[in-house]
């Protein structure tokens, strides 16, 4: 088939179709519901932050680890296992982002004391 200026087109989750006939992916880090007919119904992604104006960058410290962020443990915090975004020495972090954030704890047997630890002699031996 041809198409005709009375043809649909239904426009799918994260794109746009502006003229009903175009389909337009939304901007990187950006989402919109299935049906959207404009550019500014996309919106930024779970994650990011930004607006109209501006490009979606990450939110670090919102406690959803996106695309470019070690870890997101919900917090502010230095040196708690994960400072900006990035873990922290000695530490290891899960991504439990279906409860909303990271946990990061310490790497016993690294020889760093860290964290809870009172000390760290290298091996994994209480």
């Amino acid at each position: 088939g041809s198409t005709s200026e009375f043809d649909c087109v239904e426009c799918p989750a994260d794109f746009f179709c502006n003229d009903g006939q175009t389909i337009s992916a939304c901007p990187e880090n950006t989402t919109s519901p299935s049906g959207s007919e404009a550019a500014g119904d996309c919106v930024c992604s779970r994650g990011y932050s930004g607006t109209q104006t501006s490009f979606c960058q990450a939110l670090c410290g919102d406690g959803i680890r996106v695309k470019h962020e070690q870890c997101d443990d919900a917090n502010v915090m230095s040196r708690d296992g994960c400072t900006n975004c990035l873990v922290d020495c000695g530490f290891s972090c899960f991504d439990l982002n279906d409860q909303g954030r990271d946990v990061c704890d310490t790497e016993c047997g690294d020889s760093l004391t860290r964290g809870s630890e009172g000390c760290d002699d290298g091996n994994s031996i209480d």
